[in-house]
């Protein structure tokens, strides 16, 4: 009788202990369409910043519900949180200071953003019409979209992790040069986390390609920097152009800054954590003399 109350004792703790983590830290998804396929306030609200006033009325009024691709990435999507909810504690990490949010928040929706984007200080958006776009149709091999969903989902949560430290921790933006060292260093962070087998072996090492697309980068780089640092702002937009958007082995600043930040990891987390603190200052003195 006895042992058979330790034991129920012990189911219950383990189950409060899980109830209570869950309760605690959780992330939920929130598919913001109407049942006609019009996208909700929320999801107006998140893409607001990236689409003119007139493109937000307009994609307001216009029902798209999920095309038959777009659910079958929501389906992904909703089985891979479990392994989101484990694998975010690496970007946790790097960022010992700061508190994360308790809730996150996943906001999908399918017309006006990007494939991955961040709103606020703990929401992570999705428009599944990139998603479709960009990456075709979910793959039979259900691992293969698992480990796509995750390293954009990590991607964008390092975004949300950066953004609240930079709150504590203000980088220097008043240049075009000083903000387009925040830009390699916040972008650079997300995009380490984006790094799939292509770019770093299973031991954590750079491949091949990575270290020869760092050869081709970094010249760019460096002429980058060196035009924007002479930059009285009319150029700016030109000379970031490609920085951290197009094709991911063009992105001039923001690839070589995730091969630099994996190069740390394989030192040490320490060096990495350490190296990240550093801010726009360490990408700075880094890559100015790379």
């Amino acid at each position: 009788m006895r042992e058979h109350l330790i034991f129920y004792l012990f189911i219950f703790a383990i189950n409060f202990i899980l109830m209570s983590q869950a309760a605690y830290f959780s992330t939920n998804i929130n598919l913001a369409l109407k049942k006609d396929g019009k996208p909700e306030q929320p999801w107006l609200s998140a893409i607001g910043n990236r689409n003119s006033q007139s493109k937000i009325s307009e994609i307001a009024k216009k029902a798209r519900p999920l095309s038959k691709q777009e659910q079958e990435w929501l389906k992904a999507l909703r089985k891979t949180v479990l392994s989101f909810e484990e694998n975010k504690r690496r970007v946790e990490e790097i960022f010992p200071t700061i508190t994360p949010p308790i809730n996150i928040l996943i906001l999908v929706g399918n017309q006006g953003g990007d494939d991955g984007f961040t709103y606020e200080n703990s929401s992570i958006c999705l428009d599944l019409s990139k998603w479709v776009e960009n990456y075709g149709e979910v793959k039979t091999n259900e691992l293969l979209a698992e480990d796509r969903i995750n390293r954009i989902l990590l991607h964008e949560y390092a975004h949300l992790l950066t953004k609240i430290w930079a709150k504590s921790n203000p980088q220097d933006v008043s240049t075009p040069y000083k903000r387009a060292l925040y830009e390699m260093f916040y972008e650079g962070i997300g995009n380490y986390f984006s790094l799939s087998i292509k770019w770093i072996d299973s031991k954590g090492n750079l491949t091949e390609k990575a270290k020869s697309t760092q050869e081709q980068l970094i010249p760019i780089l460096r002429e980058r920097l060196k035009k924007l640092k002479s930059d009285n702002g009319s150029n700016e937009m030109k000379l970031r152009k490609g920085l951290s958007t197009g094709t991911f082995d063009q992105k001039w600043g923001a690839l070589p800054v995730a091969l630099w930040l994996a190069e740390m990891k394989i030192k040490s987390n320490q060096t990495l954590i350490d190296q990240i603190s550093r801010g726009s200052v360490g990408i700075e003195e880094v890559f100015t003399n790379k």
